[in-house]
């Protein structure tokens, strides 16, 4: 049996998965740009958004795009109503496959982007995550309508390099890779059939494909139980860092390690705090330049990094390079947030009552004494050499956003 046909076999097990899992929910037809099941635009607001997908289509030179909303899933993942909705619509010229659908559920506070194979490329995991993240802020205010319209400039931004003049400001996962090779393809597909059932009820991330492409979910605003706050099973609410790391999880700005772990006290890299700073400050659209050695174009982390270089945040060593990968220590962390403050003045005393472990950096003096005015040093002794942890960094991510 040919690769090609082993290919063919696996999507059409895709499509027919909902049957062989039991789930029945319909998919309705494409009427428009815009399918408001869920009643949630108005007549004014699917015109905006409408008008934004018009841009993005002459933008692109004939990428296509749609919206659907639902009120309920009625149990179904939203992995498999989106692949269904995918090979349905077909959304997409036949020859580019350039085709997105935006699947918004709202009692299940769910989100979906279905990205056809010609816009992968643009169009990553990471990318994808940063597009739905940037809904939440706006869907925590039912503002669905701005917040559809952002997300369409968000996609167009993304594709094209370019951001729609009016993109507003709001808001890395792993790019993933395809993987080759031969040999006997039915235990793979047998592999695929048990995982995908198995997890049909997950929620969280979830790399699917079908119908011409691939998607990305998530879960916006409190879709976590209420009492819960944030889905990670290390994180409890006796947990010092526990407010900070709700804080940034439901901003957005920080994801967890995996679906349920947040890693408090792994460490992070200066690509890391980079990515993080640049979806606080509302992903700006960025074009590549090849301004470091080992700062290459594709990476989860090179529009952060540029942005944040551009901006004055984070600087280069001096021999050619940047480090995105390199960890972050406490005063280094402290010192990039003091630059984004824009150096305020500080009075000299706070860090002096804390006990301090090492030797402070001179070029990180005033900064560290800036982050011990505003509490973002937590405990002591302080330890400005060590290398920071995600707790740490949760914790001084929120106060400076609450600054």
């Amino acid at each position: 049996m040919s690769m090609t046909s082993c290919l063919r076999a696996a999507l059409l097990l895709f499509a027919l998965l909902p049957a062989l899992a039991g789930f029945g929910l319909d998919v309705p037809p494409l009427t428009g740009r815009v399918v408001d099941r869920a009643g949630i635009f108005g007549t004014g607001g699917a015109a905006e958004i409408e008008n934004a997908i018009r841009e993005f289509e002459q933008a692109t030179g004939g990428g296509q795009m749609a919206i659907l909303t639902v009120k309920t899933l009625d149990g179904t993942p939203i992995e498999t109503f989106g692949i269904a909705v995918m090979d349905k619509w077909k959304i997409g010229r036949k020859d580019k496959d350039d085709g997105v659908i935006l699947i918004i559920a709202v009692d299940d506070r769910k989100t979906r982007l279905e990205v056809g194979y010609g816009f992968e490329g643009a169009i990553n995991d990471a990318r994808a995550g940063d597009v739905l993240r940037s809904l939440a802020p706006y869907f925590r205010e039912n503002r669905y309508a701005a917040g559809t319209v952002h997300a369409v400039g968000m996609v167009q931004k993304f594709v094209t390099g370019k951001a729609p003049e009016d993109l507003a400001e709001t808001e890395p996962e792993k790019e993933r890779t395809p993987e080759s090779g031969g040999g006997s393809f039915w235990p793979i597909l047998i592999f695929i059939v048990i995982f995908l059932v198995a997890t049909r009820g997950a929620g969280g991330f979830f790399i699917g494909g079908g119908g011409g492409g691939g998607g990305f979910s998530l879960s916006y605003g409190n879709a976590v139980k209420e009492e819960e706050k944030e889905p990670f099973i290390d994180v409890e609410p006796d947990d010092w860092f526990y407010d900070y790391v709700v804080y940034v999880y439901q901003n957005g700005y920080m994801s967890g390690t995996s679906d349920t772990e947040f890693s408090p006290y792994n460490s992070l890299t200066r690509g890391m705090v980079a990515s993080i700073l640049y979806r606080m400050a509302g992903s700006p659209a960025v074009e590549y330049e090849k301004l470091f050695d080992d700062l290459e174009d594709g990476q989860w982390y090179t529009d952060g990094m540029i942005w944040a270089v551009q901006e004055g945040i984070i600087a280069g060593y001096g021999d050619g390079t940047c480090g995105p990968e390199k960890l972050v220590t406490v005063e280094q962390l402290a010192s990039i947030l003091y630059r984004h403050a824009g150096y305020p003045e500080t009075d000299n005393e706070a860090l002096s009552k804390k006990a301090v472990y090492g030797n402070i950096s001179d070029y990180a003096y005033s900064a560290m004494e800036w982050a011990a005015e505003n509490g973002m040093l937590y405990g002591e002794p302080v330890r400005p050499g060590y290398p920071a942890t995600r707790a740490e960094a949760a914790m001084m991510f929120a106060k400076f956003d609450q600054m």
